[in-house]
């Protein structure tokens, strides 16, 4: 895992494959239990540097994030305008997204049912303000790991 993190922080991730817990760098994978999930995905369009959010991190004082991601306070620091976002989605949703990694995707998971109705909803608002941003439901169905 230590040759893998060295190549990048998710090759880890990849060698184990499924439904994992990352942490450290990436080096560190727990596997957890595979089940059927559903999310919906907000991808603004928006340049988000990995090294400057780790800087930020840093600088920060290594923060803890708010829903188990870390880099949040650190991404929102090194690119403020995901705030904007953050915020947009939370004030459509009635729910608070979560940031995918170091950052740029916004999260929600849920019933496609209820998902389908806040993509819509989600999009309109985007419309509406002028912005630009990529608005996909994603079914993740459990497979046998690769090990």
């Amino acid at each position: 895992m230590a040759v893998a993190a060295g190549l990048g922080a998710d090759v880890p991730f990849c060698l184990v494959g499924g439904r994992a817990l990352v942490s450290g760098i990436g080096e560190i994978v727990e596997p957890m239990e595979d089940e059927p999930a559903e999310f919906l995905l907000v991808v603004p369009r928006l340049h988000v540097s990995t090294p400057a959010v780790y800087a930020a991190w840093d600088s920060l004082g290594g923060p803890t994030g708010e829903l188990d991601n870390d880099l949040e306070p650190a991404a929102l620091a090194a690119v403020p305008r995901l705030l904007w976002w953050r915020d947009l989605i939370s004030d459509v949703s009635g729910r608070r997204p979560r940031l995918a990694g170091s950052g740029g995707t916004w999260w929600l998971e849920g019933d496609g049912v209820e998902l389908a109705a806040l993509r819509a909803a989600i999009s309109a608002a985007i419309l509406a303000t002028g912005e630009s941003a990529l608005v996909r439901l994603v079914s993740a169905i459990p497979a046998s790991r690769g090990r």
